[in-house]
């Protein structure tokens, strides 16, 4: 069935930089909430930096023993999140 008859607004088939920049444009700069479950590393990693700060990013599967995603930790981006408000 096409993504399109599940309810995607938009689908994208790129990966990297410019898929990155396609979400933030799309988006008004990044999503609140991302669901990753390709286990795909280079997928996973877009998931997180697709994200605005103090985003969620939900991985659903799980990759292969052994295998490692990298991003940085601290995004300038993000902000203590005060529950009180």
């Amino acid at each position: 069935m096409p993504t399109r008859e599940l309810g995607a607004t938009h689908t994208l088939g790129g990966r990297g930089a410019e898929t990155l920049a396609e979400i933030r444009k799309i988006t008004g700069g990044g999503t609140d909430f991302a669901l990753e479950a390709s286990a795909v590393p280079a997928v996973f990693r877009l998931a997180v930096d697709v994200l605005r700060g103090l985003g969620t990013c939900i991985l659903v599967g799980n990759a292969r023993a052994g295998t490692e995603v990298s991003f940085a930790a601290g995004r300038p981006d993000c902000a203590r999140r005060d529950p009180g408000r």
